[in-house]
């Protein structure tokens, strides 16, 4: 905002009672003052704009931190973030529901200690080469450890926040939950086999066992003339393929299907049918 100020001092006036020189000091005096006084007020207008503009700047920042946080707390797939030694910081809910904890009792856990043991070499090579620089980013597909113990497929992309020194300050994972799909892909590729007969029979019981983590899968049929006993075609216990043996179905799970219902027994199974 420049302006400018002229000052006239009257010579015969001021000689009356000054001499010449000090009606020149006098008028630079004033000039000084005047020229001070039209600096500050330039100073003001400045303040003034500068402060608008902060306060614009801190409305805007206050607003974009709101829509983050709304990304972050309702999006509908994981969000993570991780120290440099690769502890939890903060999780959304979606991945707080996904992996059956509170996001106060996954603070502080060990991203490796929620990663399924045949993952966790992979995890780890990944994160190092994040770390070092040697890639922006990384995606890739792995299993966690649900709170249960259950194994849960997800999909993850990963980036690391670094300070001024390029040093990691944190990383942000986004992971989404691909379990049933990639559950469905796995089967579909056991079902891509030559093998047939009983070898199929074996083949497809010890992948869906080992994809559902079932301890103990099996296929049976009638046993011919006698529709009350079965005899097994492929036996999976703990992941591994056994000997096939022939039972009476009187007293099995078994028993209520082959009458057309259905039973579901979450665990206890041998409880149940000792």
């Amino acid at each position: 905002y420049p302006f400018a100020i002229a000052v006239h001092v009257d010579k015969a006036l001021a000689l009356k009672n000054w001499s010449e020189e000090a009606t020149q000091a006098f008028a630079v005096v004033l000039a000084v003052l005047l020229a001070a006084t039209a600096l500050a007020t330039r100073t003001y207008f400045r303040l003034e704009r500068s402060t608008r503009l902060r306060d614009a700047a801190l409305a805007s920042l206050k607003a974009s931190e709101a829509r983050y946080r709304d990304t972050f707390e309702h999006a509908a797939v994981g969000f993570a973030h991780a120290a440099p030694d690769r502890r939890l910081l903060h999780c959304n809910p979606f991945l707080c529901d996904m992996l059956g904890y509170s996001n106060e009792e996954l603070k502080g856990r060990a991203i490796a200690e929620l990663t399924h043991p045949d993952d966790r070499a992979e995890s780890h090579s990944q994160r190092q080469r994040l770390e070092a620089g040697e890639v922006p980013s990384f995606q890739f597909e792995k299993r966690y450890l649900r709170k249960s113990g259950e194994p849960v497929w997800a999909r993850l992309n990963v980036c690391a926040v670094r300070d001024s020194a390029g040093a990691v300050e944190y990383t942000v994972a986004v992971i989404e939950n691909i379990h049933l799909r990639k559950l469905t892909q796995l089967a579909r590729q056991a079902l891509d086999t030559e093998l047939t007969g009983d070898a199929f029979l074996r083949h497809i019981t010890q992948t869906l066992s080992e994809l559902l983590e079932l301890e103990f899968a099996f296929v049976s049929e009638p046993v011919p003339d006698s529709p009350r006993r079965f005899e097994m075609r492929a036996l999976c216990v703990d992941g591994r393929i056994v000997e096939n043996f022939s039972y009476d179905l009187a007293g099995t799970p078994c028993e209520l299907v082959t009458d057309n219902k259905l039973r579901v027994y979450a665990d206890g199974v041998q409880r149940h049918f000792p």
